[in-house]
């Protein structure tokens, strides 16, 4: 599937999922067991975007575009805090450092905060 059609996917399933809003209906477990898969399939996007800003970072993007870094960039382009922007770009080169590291965080084995803990 090429990435362009998977992120229209996933924008279509954001949608469905921001639409539900009928909490009350669901059972505590269920409640619960969704909330728990939603945080481990932020944290996998979340290392894609990790790696993708440390691609853009060595494809030089920021500078080209006039950002300090690649975290004022990210900061500038996408509104992400330039905290988070710099703790999430320090995580995305894990996947080159550490690939076994990174591949758990892919496969949501492992959460964000623990890849930039790792990190």
């Amino acid at each position: 599937m090429a990435v362009g059609v998977g992120l229209t996917l996933l924008g279509e399933a954001v949608e469905e999922i921001t639409a539900f809003d009928d909490l009350a209906s669901l059972p505590d477990a269920g409640l619960a067991d969704m909330f728990c898969e939603l945080r481990r399939e932020i944290d996998r996007l979340e290392g894609s975007a990790a790696r993708m800003l440390a691609g853009i970072e060595g494809r030089g993007i920021p500078c080209g575009a006039g950002a300090a870094s690649a975290a004022a960039w990210a900061q500038w382009q996408a509104g992400q805090r330039w905290q988070d922007a710099k703790a999430s770009l320090a995580a995305g080169w894990l996947a080159d450092l550490l690939p076994l590291t990174h591949a758990a965080w892919l496969a949501g084995e492992i959460s964000a905060s623990a890849a930039r803990t790792i990190c």
